[in-house]
């Protein structure tokens, strides 16, 4: 009796009830005892364990974005209108009880009129209960927002995508969070577009953070003069200020090699001796880079997982690419070119920093560096032009780069005070 009296200041309440139950229960009768503990033991596992599995935190895009790199006008319409796409991160083996709980907080959230997508997060979920998939898969048929899941390993991708393959609505499945947010972002850029709330950001010239053009307004369709408009575009105000006769587009022109590049083809590789400015006529690229992600270790179960084919969690796999598209007008180069100085000795020095590939066929015009250093040193003025256009991009990329802190600033600021 002394023991019981004592434990109950150093046990959980309802653990300590258990304890006094089967206390009683042992005087009575051992065997009812033991089958009493063992059930009460179960209930209570599967209550707790219910408790730390499910959804364990909620966001919107409004603070949270992909790795893809936007200008400054998609990314103000993302922050201004991110809470129309709702975030929720799970956590833990979903079974029944666990899963159905994780549909009745998707069904709350989806009576909010304003919210026009949900995510959800299966990155730390090994594995569902066949009860548990078709709880998910049918939140796609009952409620009005897109259901859109990432994260899945392969096995729980490939059960979800049975459970809905004849259903009417289905969820969107993407591989990781990263693309389920890429997806979204797209989405809500869309919607806003048709709705005119999405403004023109007033540059027909695409510069992204690392200095590469990504491309220019109004030249998605071929030309069959593009070279001359692409550089007529870029250097606008140089031509408009040192180069009235436009020669500095002529020697361009003959300086440059023009070629025909296959869809799939990768034009220049991160780490790889830049030796060409190369200008993007037609067709589009992917350029891409690892993104910078800092991970800890993590020990969770993995019977769930079939190793022996490779599978792991979505977010062990190599870190997700910062993606940027590049369209016609785009131009790399420029600042490897600048990197390697005016002597054609030094050019050596300088490497692409992303890496390039052609996402369908394009055309696509070389310039080479050595070309380009012995051109500025018989043509003043075309070395004039050239170099106020490349401290002019350098201008630009650090405004770029300078807005963009102020806005993860902003951000980190904004989530400090919720």
């Amino acid at each position: 009796e002394e023991w019981l009296v004592h434990s109950r200041q150093r046990i959980a309440p309802n653990e300590w009830y258990v304890l006094a139950s089967t206390a009683v229960l042992t005087a009575i009768d051992v065997s009812l005892a033991i089958f009493f503990g063992i059930a009460v033991s179960l209930i209570l596992f599967a209550v707790e364990y219910s408790a730390i599995t499910g959804i364990t935190s909620t966001g919107s895009c409004t603070d949270f974005h992909s790795t893809v790199e936007r200008d400054a006008g998609d990314m103000e319409i993302l922050q201004r209108y991110g809470h129309h796409v709702h975030i929720m991160w799970l956590n833990g083996y979903l079974f029944f009880g666990s899963a159905t709980q994780v549909a009745d907080e998707v069904r709350k959230k989806a009576l909010d009129p304003e919210v026009l997508m949900i995510i959800l997060d299966f990155s730390f979920v090994p594995a569902l209960d066949a009860s548990g998939v078709y709880a998910i898969t049918d939140l796609a048929e009952e409620i009005r927002p897109t259901l859109v899941l990432g994260g899945l390993v392969r096995r729980l991708e490939k059960s979800l995508r049975n459970a809905q393959e004849h259903q009417t609505n289905k969820a969107i499945l993407k591989h990781s969070l990263d693309g389920a947010l890429e997806y979204c972002e797209d989405e809500l850029l869309k919607m806003m577009t048709k709705r005119g709330l999405r403004r023109n950001s007033g540059q027909l010239v695409r510069i992204d953070s690392e200095g590469d053009v990504l491309g220019i307004e109004g030249l998605d369709q071929a030309h069959g003069n593009a070279f001359n408009l692409i550089w007529r575009q870029l250097m606008a105000n140089e031509i408009g200020a040192f180069d009235k006769e436009e020669t500095t587009v002529a020697s361009l022109l003959s300086l440059s090699v023009m070629k025909n590049i296959k869809k799939g083809t990768v034009l220049f590789s991160m780490g790889e001796q830049a030796t060409d400015i190369l200008v993007l006529a037609t067709g589009s690229l992917e350029v891409t880079r690892p993104a910078s992600i800092k991970r800890g270790t993590w020990k969770l179960p993995r019977h769930h997982l079939n190793v022996e084919k490779g599978d792991v969690y979505v977010f062990e796999e190599e870190p997700p690419l910062r993606l940027r598209r590049a369209r016609p007008g785009a131009v790399f180069g420029a600042f490897e070119y600048v990197a390697g100085g005016y002597n054609p000795d030094y050019l050596c020095s300088a490497y692409f920093n992303s890496t390039g590939t052609a996402a369908q066929n394009c055309k696509i015009y070389m310039i080479s560096f050595a070309k380009l250093v012995k051109k500025e040193r018989e043509d003043q003025r075309f070395a004039l032009v050239l170099r106020a256009w490349l401290a002019r991009l350098a201008t630009e990329v650090a405004s770029k780069e300078s807005s963009q802190e102020a806005s993860r600033n902003g951000v980190a600021a904004r989530k400090l005070q919720a």
